[in-house]
């Protein structure tokens, strides 16, 4: 999950860094234009080009770090959902009453009651078969789609704060 984030900051910044270099390239037309003593007018207009061009890239900026964060919390979102009835299956085969996270404030469990080794044997095993599923299925079909969601982006952010490592592995208690 952390690995898909990064992939996607790193994609933003690259499109960002694109369009930020397109916006300098285009000031620097604008100034050669005006030659080595530029009129009061020109100076004016390569100002107000300046600054548009700042404000612009703050926007791209800004819209890019809203679709990452909105990018991590569906990721989140998915990934709950994911293992919520893995996680309560478990639970109820060992008869627990409650599941707690592992990064939650309790001051001491039974380590009998931990199902965290046994979720992650079961979400691995779900993945490793939705992997064999999916080179089964026409890959480049898969591939195509990808490419062309990637390419209809046109947003392109800077980093965010790098999310905390992956969700906490959930404990149950019984």
């Amino acid at each position: 999950m952390q690995q898909a984030s990064q992939e996607a900051i790193a994609e933003f910044n690259v499109q960002l860094q694109s369009r930020a270099q397109a916006l300098q390239e285009g000031l620097e037309v604008q100034r050669g234009l005006a030659g080595d003593s530029p009129t009061a007018e020109q100076e004016q207009a390569l100002q107000e080009s300046a600054m548009a061009a700042q404000q612009e890239y703050a926007q791209m900026q800004a819209g890019a770090q809203q679709q990452i964060q909105e990018l991590e919390v569906n990721m989140v979102l998915e990934y709950r959902e994911r293992l919520t009835p893995i996680v309560e299956n478990i639970a109820q085969s060992r008869g627990a009453e409650a599941v707690l996270l592992s990064d939650t404030a309790v001051f001491w469990i039974n380590p009998d009651a931990d199902i965290t080794d046994e979720v992650i044997a079961v979400i691995s095993a779900e993945s490793a078969l939705e992997e064999a599923t999916a080179e089964v299925i026409e890959p480049e079909a898969v591939m195509e789609v990808e490419t062309m969601e990637t390419e209809s982006m046109e947003m392109e952010p800077m980093e965010t704060q790098e999310a905390g490592s992956e969700s906490p592995e959930p404990a149950a208690a019984e």
